[in-house]
C-alpha cells in the first residue's frame, strides 16, 4: 500500500456497530462539556480497518471541538462475533441499562460463545449475578467455542487478539496502514504500540518475501557436458589501467586488486606509473578516478589492499585512510575493513605468520599489517551482491561443508558455518617471478567468493543463494548456559550467577535450500584486477568458476600472468573439473 492510500485509512463508524440508543441531550451536553474541560478519559475503540467499536459519541464529540489528540485502542483480528461480543461487553459494563436492556446484552454475550467467567470480567458483573441472569432464560447458554473463524474462512483456536495502543489521528492512520499490508492474525502478543505493529509487520514481511523466494527457487541446472570448454575466460591486457579502463566492453561484478605502494617501488620503466606521484593526495586521486571509470555492475564490489608509507621524518602518511575518506567523497560506500595481518606476536611471547623485518629505532616494525577495504555504490551496503555463506568459519562439533574443494579453494570454509570476522592472518604471497608485492592467494579467495557472482543469467539478474536459519545443537553440553533455551530461568540463573536469563536463545545456522532462478546458458561473473602484476586473482578467479580481466603495465608481469591464467584453465579441463558445477 502506498502513502497515499494510507493517509485516506481514518477512523469511520459503521452502522452495525452501534447497538445502543443516543445519548439524551443531557447526556451529550454533559460530555462534550468533560471532553472539553478534561479530554478524552477512556480510549476509543477501532478494528484494523479503521472502524469503531466503541466510543462513538467519543469521537463525534472529538470532531465537534476540533480534538485531535485522543487515545485510541486497535483491536485487531476479531471476527465479526467477536466484535460484536466486545462492543456489548463494553456498553454493559459502562451504559445505565434497564434490567431488560442489561439480561439481553448478557444473553448475546453467551450466545456469541462467551464464558460465563469472561462475561463477569468483561462487563464488571459479578459472576453470581451473570449466572442468576442466565438462569433466567430458557433458550440454553452454549459453552465457550474452541476455535474461532478468520476473515479468510479458516479456522483458528480462539486467542486473545492484540490490543493495540494509538495515540491521535496521525499514530491512527500510520498503524492501520500497516495492518492493511499483513494479515492480523499473525500479530502476537497482547499490547503493541505503534513501534511494536511495525516491527512484527516488517518482520511478517520478511518472511512472506523468504517464503516467496523459497518456492521459487532450485538447485543450478547447467548445460555443460563433459567435453565442453569451459565457460570462464580470460585475458590480461598490456598497459596503463588508467588507458585500459576505456576499452573495457563488459560489465564487471568484482575488483580484486593491490595498487602500486606509494613512492616504495618502481614496478617498472613506464614513465607516469602510479606510485611516483608528487604527493599522497595526487596519489590517492589517480586511484579513485580510476575506480570511478571501471564499468562495476550496480551491486558490484571493489577491493583493494592498500599500504601505507613514512615521510622523511618517520611519521605515518595514512595512506589508506586517506584513500578511503576519498573514496567516501566520491559517493562509495565503505562496506568493510579486514585488517590483513601477516604476522600477530602473542602475550606469551610467541610469533605466528611473518612479514619483512624493518630497521627501526623508537618505534615498531610497521610491516605486520595491511588494510584491505572493499566499497560498494548500492543505496544501503547490504545491497550489493553478497554470498556470506561461501566464506563463513566451520563451526564446532558440525560437520564442514565446504563451498569449493581444497584443490580449487586453499581456505577452508563451510556453507552452514559461523559468520567471517574482519581481522584475517594470513602470510604474504610468494612468487618465483621476482615480483616484490605478490598477494595471498586466500586473499583473493575469500574476496572473489564473497562478492562475485557464479550466476549471471542471459538479462543481466544475479542468481542468489536462498538461505533457511535452522536450529541445531551445539553439543557444548553443560558449558552452554547463556543461551541454552531447555533451562529454567533459575537453572540459568544457579549455574551461571547472572541475572540476565533473557540472553536465552536457539543456537542457529543457515542452511542453502537453493538459489534464486539460474538460466541455463548464465556466464561466470567477471573479475577485474587494474594491477594485475604475475597473475594471482586471475588464477584464483578462474579457479573459483569466474571470468577474469587483468591490466599490468609491465610487459614481463604481463606475459606471466597470461600465461598463469591460460595454464589453470588447461589444468581445469584436462582434470574434468568445473568449479560451477562442483560449487556448493
Amino acid at each position: 500500500m502506498n502513502d497515499a492510500a494510507r493517509e485516506q485509512l481514518t477512523i469511520k463508524t459503521k452502522p452495525e456497530y452501534q447497538i445502543m440508543p443516543p445519548l439524551s441531550e443531557d447526556e451529550r451536553t454533559a460530555l462534550e462539556a468533560d471532553i472539553a474541560l478534561h479530554g478524552v478519559q477512556v480510549q476509543i475503540e477501532i478494528d484494523e480497518h479503521g472502524h469503531i467499536l466503541d466510543g462513538h459519541h467519543r469521537y463525534q464529540t472529538c470532531l465537534e471541538l476540533g480534538i485531535t489528540d485522543y487515545p485510541v485502542v486497535i483491536r485487531a483480528g476479531l471476527t465479526e462475533d467477536e466484535k460484536m461480543a466486545r462492543i456489548r461487553a463494553l456498553n454493559v459494563a459502562r451504559r445505565h441499562l434497564t434490567t431488560e436492556e442489561r439480561l439481553q446484552h448478557i444473553v448475546e454475550l453467551r450466545q456469541s460463545g462467551h464464558s460465563i467467567r469472561d462475561i463477569a470480567a468483561q462487563t464488571g458483573i459479578p459472576k453470581s449475578n451473570v449466572e442468576r441472569d442466565l438462569r433466567a432464560v430458557s433458550d440454553g447458554t452454549p459453552d465457550m467455542p474452541e476455535t474461532v473463524t478468520g476473515r479468510d474462512g479458516k479456522q483458528y483456536p480462539a486467542r486473545r487478539t492484540p490490543t493495540i495502543i494509538a495515540n491521535g489521528q496521525a499514530e491512527v492512520g500510520r498503524v492501520l496502514g500497516r495492518l492493511a499490508d499483513v494479515n492480523v492474525d499473525e500479530l502476537s502478543g497482547e499490547v503493541l504500540d505503534l513501534s511494536g505493529v511495525e516491527r512484527q509487520v516488517r518482520q511478517i514481511e520478511k518472511r512472506e518475501k523468504l517464503a516467496a523466494v523459497r518456492d521459487s527457487c532450485s538447485f543450478p541446472v547447467l548445460t555443460a557436458h563433459a567435453g565442453d570448454p569451459l565457460p570462464m575466460h580470460h585475458r590480461v591486457l598490456r598497459g596503463d589501467a588508467r588507458d585500459l579502463v576505456a576499452t573495457l566492453d563488459e560489465e564487471v561484478h568484482c575488483v580484486v586488486t593491490s595498487p602500486p605502494y606509494y613512492d616504495k617501488i618502481q614496478y617498472g620503466d613506464a614513465a607516469g606509473e602510479i606510485g611516483h606521484e608528487p604527493d599522497v593526495h595526487t596519489y590517492v586521486r589517480e586511484l579513485c578516478d580510476l575506480f570511478g571509470r571501471i564499468p562495476l555492475h550496480p551491486r558490484g564490489s571493489i577491493w583493494v589492499n592498500i599500504g601505507d608509507g613514512r615521510d622523511d621524518r618517520g611519521s605515518l602518511l595514512g595512506v589508506p585512510w586517506i584513500f578511503a575518506h576519498e573514496m567516501m567523497a566520491d559517493g562509495w560506500l565503505l562496506a568493510d575493513e579486514v585488517v590483513w595481518a601477516k604476522v600477530v606476536d602473542s602475550d606469551d611471547g610467541s610469533t605466528m605468520g611473518s612479514c619483512m623485518p624493518e630497521p627501526c629505532i623508537g618505534r615498531l616494525n610497521g610491516n605486520g599489517h595491511e588494510m584491505l577495504f572493499r566499497f560498494v555504490k548500492t543505496r544501503k551496503a547490504s545491497d550489493a551482491w553478497t554470498d556470506t555463506c561461501a566464506v563463513m568459519l566451520p563451526r564446532a562439533g558440525q560437520d564442514v561443508v565446504r563451498y569449493l574443494p581444497p584443490e580449487l579453494m586453499g581456505v577452508t570454509t563451510s556453507i552452514e558455518g559461523r559468520n567471517l570476522h574482519d581481522v584475517w592472518r594470513m602470510d604474504p604471497g610468494k612468487s618465483a617471478d621476482d615480483h616484490w608485492a605478490t598477494f595471498p592467494p586466500s586473499l583473493c579467495e575469500r574476496a572473489i567468493a564473497m562478492t562475485c557472482p557464479p550466476f549471471v543469467n542471459l538479462d543481466g539478474t544475479l542468481a542468489e543463494r536462498v538461505v533457511e536459519s535452522v536450529e541445531y545443537d551445539e553439543q557444548r553440553g553443560p558449558s552452554r548456559v547463556i543461551g541454552k533455551r531447555p533451562l529454567s530461568d533459575d537453572t540459568v540463573r544457579e549455574r551461571s550467577g547472572r541475572n540476565d536469563v533473557g540472553a536465552s536463545y536457539a543456537a542457529r545456522k543457515p542452511i542453502t535450500v537453493g538459489w534464486t532462478p539460474v538460466d541455463a546458458d548464465a556466464t561466470p561473473g567477471v573479475v577485474l584486477d587494474p594491477f594485475a602484476g604475475t597473475g594471482t586473482a586471475g588464477e584464483v578467479a578462474l579457479k573459483l568458476g569466474r571470468s577474469f580481466i587483468g591490466f599490468e603495465l609491465c610487459e614481463d608481469y604481463a606475459d606471466i600472468a597470461s600465461a598463469r591464467c591460460a595454464s589453470t584453465v588447461a589444468w581445469l579441463s584436462n582434470e574434468h573439473l568445473d568449479p560451477r558445477a562442483m560449487m556448493r
